[in-house]
């Protein structure tokens, strides 16, 4: 009984998953997708570039760097920290000359 809901719910999720990624995939461009029509604010590119750089790379080299070298490898995060934060000069620099 339990397995029959179980898949139910599974399925169910599944299925109202891909609805709302087809209903939304129709009112967007390639471009609007890709680089957000160029009309992101500051904030929201310099979210974007740090979640980039943290998302998938980051962490799994930073697991690994913690493991084979222990605590001391902590520092690899307070570097990407500060460069993340320097990015922000970099990124207003940028978006000037774009403008």
């Amino acid at each position: 009984m339990s397995y029959t809901i179980d898949t139910f719910l599974i399925i169910s999720y599944f299925v109202i998953i891909i609805l709302i990624g087809l209903f939304a995939a129709r009112k967007q461009t390639t471009e609007g997708f890709l680089i957000s029509d160029r009309k992101l604010s500051l904030f929201p590119l310099i979210s974007t570039i740090v979640a980039s750089l943290i998302g998938g790379n980051a962490i799994v080299i930073f697991t690994t760097a913690i493991f084979l070298y222990g605590i001391s490898a902590f520092w690899g995060f307070i570097g990407l920290a500060c460069g993340c934060l320097c990015l922000i000069f970099v990124t207003k620099k940028i978006k000037s000359i774009s403008d």
